[in-house]
């Protein structure tokens, strides 16, 4: 079964280092939607270095 994991909250929560460490722990991908956006708009290549794909 697939399943989905989303963390909201505010700015600054701690969202980022929440789904960083859940992925590690739990072997899961973790698509940081900040990277989507770059890749969007700048295209994969060109995407900021601390924009991140895990």
């Amino acid at each position: 079964m697939s399943k989905l994991i989303i963390a909201c909250g505010l700015a600054g929560s701690g969202k980022t280092t929440l789904t960083n460490e859940l992925s590690k722990k739990l072997k899961i991908t973790y698509l940081n939607r900040n990277y989507i956006s770059e890749c969007i708009v700048h295209g994969v290549d060109r995407a900021p270095n601390n924009a991140r794909f895990f």
